[in-house]
């Protein structure tokens, strides 16, 4: 990923990361309509799988671009809302949290005193995991974790649960799909509306700075 110092430069990475996963999905929604060289089973196999893919990739490289643009603000850690001053402590927090030991936990909260006033430490660190099964519950977590609400995603929580990550482990457990061409053109019209959303939250984030205490 591109180096993220500007909104510009995060723009460009959401609209890229957006556009060619956008362009793969509506291929295989075409070609569901008119399937030719392919039966549809192995068309709507196939989309069903990349579906659930190009969910759990956005997700992942749309909040870790975002995570790079707050960090090349220089932002103090003060300054930060909570949920990412959380994040950008890391390791120091759970070693306080976990430890019985003066001797280590004194110079960790040394360390996160020191810290305050200094920028936070939060580009080019693999700080969002999805845990390879973005689930409604993997997603409150994210979300949570960069300060976005997760209101507008609830009423989706079911679609995400019971459709895109049920779909991907049939899938992958080469079990049979139960879905037709037009179940899978719907599923495909719900994960790029939820691409978008993702999208344009983040954008909102960091035009506001909503990051800021």
């Amino acid at each position: 990923m591109k180096n993220i110092r500007t909104l510009a430069d995060l723009q460009s990475v959401l609209d890229d990361e957006f556009a060619w996963r956008l362009k793969e999905i509506a291929e295989l929604k075409g070609a569901a309509r008119r399937p030719q060289s392919l039966s549809e089973a192995t068309i709507v196999r196939a989309g069903a799988a990349l579906a659930y893919a190009h969910w759990e990739g956005f997700v992942k490289a749309a909040t870790s671009a975002y995570l790079d643009y707050v960090g090349s603000t220089r932002i103090n850690l003060n300054e930060l809302i909570t949920p990412l001053a959380v994040m950008s402590l890391g390791g120091k927090l759970k070693i306080l949290i976990e430890t019985k030991s003066a001797e280590v936990s004194s110079p960790a909260f040394e360390f996160i005193r020191d810290q305050l006033d200094k920028s936070a430490n939060l580009i080019g660190k693999e700080l969002i995991s999805t845990e390879s099964n973005l689930s409604s519950t993997v997603l409150k977590q994210i979300l949570g974790a960069i300060g976005i609400s997760v209101t507008l995603y609830e009423p989706r929580f079911n679609f995400i649960d019971k459709t895109l990550l049920k779909n991907r482990h049939a899938i992958a457990h080469g079990d049979n799909l139960v879905l037709d061409r037009f179940g899978w053109v719907a599923v495909a019209d719900q994960t790029i509306l939820l691409l978008r959303w993702i999208k344009t939250d983040i954008e909102n984030a960091a035009t506001t700075a909503a990051y800021r205490r």
